[in-house]
């Protein structure tokens, strides 16, 4: 009897132990063979990425490796942080930030291939989280790629769970840096190496434990999404998650249409409070759980002079291209080379690299639906001359971005423009119906080089010679008959005599065809 006893609890033993490994899942991503381009042809003391697990369940980080062009033997050291996701990692440090997962002393890498730098890692990454990882050596040098044209994907995918690295962009913020330890700069930059997790599930049962709700940022810019998170979440599978909204911390509850995971991004409208809270299910028992409020979530109102832009739209050297004037509606800025000073106002920033000339009043009126022009020249702060391009973007959703469908509203070409004498564009585009009314932003980008490609010059980031100046545009639902002068050629003469001819152009602004027979337009001359 008690040998059956014993025989029967080794079966038990040896089953919940095959059990563990059945539910037990390894996964892993190696940048190099999964994607195209990732050859660590770049290379400094530390880079960034970013591991999202959209499981209900932890996924736990076991190894992390990289490429290294030399071979070396030095210290590695892994850190990660909650909040700081996307844009500049800032200083790497302990504090509220970044946290320090792990060192590992005495690694020797080898030249021209991948070396496990953290072979035994167990750090877990809760159910729906979104973590951005350090992987830094203050004296090795750490190789990475330059991301770019040719660099594919930006994002890898595997059992829910999903790898970033270099130029994916949030907000118009990169996920990769990398640079010197231990505040990496340089952007975008793309991890080349390999990471491992164990996912572990356990089907659910009875009534789950939802947690707390957590909403970051909580005072976000507008436009920026709120991650929404659950801690302290039952960790099974066959989970069903549903968010909800509100304006106040007890109700009415709206849902959140397609939040059905335990990590979701939702943009909240500008100006807006709103409190959050989800409703977890157990699919298998029908049980369910209501997670801790999370909030107030309170968005910064819209403004066009807003510090919620992007402010590193900007050259990098002074000399070469540069915007020597901005002609738009009753707008008419001429700059030169060395001063802020323009001829409709005066504004800020640095000459020749970023000039913020939203103080420029009164703002040009742009008309929904009807065409627009713009006219655009660029000089040379020099003797060089160098091929270039124009691009402006307006922020027609006023969501403090440019990076939406349509907000780049001009490209002057792959030809290139001569700065050498100066050139000037016309630049033509109609704003479409759905703008927001009112004041918003124009940003306008000179940039050497940027004729290359469609897609060289970006709204945010630096680049190497040319300048980027920001206006205001507001942005008129137009009547439905509008005619206007729009340009009178006034005689040579000194007085006039009744053979003298003035001639007065006249548009219809408004959004209806006017019937000269039946609505004569009359232009009085005082």
């Amino acid at each position: 009897m008690r040998k059956k006893y014993i025989l029967k609890l080794s079966f038990l033993i040896a089953f919940l132990f095959l059990k563990s490994i059945i539910q037990a899942q390894p996964i892993s991503f190696n940048t190099q063979t999964l994607g195209t381009g990732y050859n660590g042809a770049n290379s400094f003391n530390s880079i960034c990425f970013v591991i999202h697990n959209n499981n209900s369940f932890p996924a736990v980080l076991t190894s992390v490796s990289n490429y290294f062009a030399a071979g070396a033997t030095g210290n590695f050291e892994l850190w990660y942080s909650a909040t700081s996701i996307y844009g500049a990692p800032g200083t790497v440090s302990a504090g509220p930030v970044w946290t320090q997962i792990a060192t590992n002393n005495n690694v020797t890498v080898a030249s021209g291939t991948q070396s496990v730098v953290f072979p035994t890692l167990s750090f877990s990454i809760p159910a729906g989280a979104t973590y951005r990882f350090y992987l830094a050596s203050p004296t090795v040098t750490v190789n990475y790629t330059t991301s770019g044209a040719g660099v594919t994907p930006n994002i890898f995918t595997n059992s829910n769970v999903e790898l970033i690295v270099g130029d994916y962009t949030n907000a118009g913020q990169y996920a990769g840096w990398g640079g010197a330890y231990p505040t990496p700069i340089n952007n975008p930059r793309g991890f080349t190496g390999t990471v491992t997790l164990n996912l572990i599930s356990t089907p659910c049962s009875g009534v789950p434990t939802a947690g707390t709700a957590n909403a970051t940022p909580n005072n976000p810019c507008p436009g920026v999404p709120v991650n929404l998170n659950l801690t302290g979440l039952t960790n099974a599978g066959n989970l069903f998650f549903q968010w909800w909204r509100s304006t106040s911390p007890t109700g009415p509850w709206v849902p959140i249409p397609g939040s059905n995971s335990p990590s979701v991004m939702y943009t909240p409208p500008a100006g807006s409070t709103t409190y959050y809270t989800c409703v977890v299910t157990c699919q298998n028992s029908g049980g369910l759980d209501t997670a801790t409020v999370a909030g107030p979530v309170i968005v910064q109102p819209f403004s066009p002079t807003s510090p919620c832009y992007c402010n590193t739209s900007a050259a990098t050297f002074t000399a070469d291209e540069e915007i020597t004037n901005v002609t738009i509606g009753t707008l008419n800025n001429t700059t030169t080379c060395s001063s802020l000073s323009g001829t409709a106002c005066t504004g800020t920033g640095t000459a020749s690299l970023y000039s913020d000339f939203t103080s420029c009043l009164p703002y040009p009126i742009l008309y929904k639906g009807l065409a627009q022009t713009a006219n655009l020249t660029v000089g040379s702060c020099g003797t060089f001359n160098f091929i270039n391009a124009f691009k402006i973007y307006i922020d027609y959703n006023q969501n403090t971005v440019f990076t939406d469908p349509g907000e780049e509203v001009y490209f002057s070409g792959t030809a290139g423009l001569s700065c050498v004498p100066p050139t000037t564009v016309n630049a033509t585009f109609t704003v479409p119906v759905t703008a927001l009314s009112g004041p918003t932003r124009m940003r306008v980008i000179n940039q050497e080089g940027g004729q290359s490609s469609a897609t060289t010059i970006v709204p945010c980031g630096s680049y190497g010679y040319g300048e980027t100046e920001d206006y205001v545009v507001n942005i008129v639902t137009p009547s439905p008959y509008d005619p206007a002068v729009q340009s009178i050629n006034v005689p040579t003469g000194t007085c006039f005599t009744a053979n003298e001819t003035v001639t007065v152009q006249v548009a219809n602004y408004g959004s209806n065809t006017i019937n000269l027979t039946t609505n004569p337009v009359t232009c009085t001359l005082k």
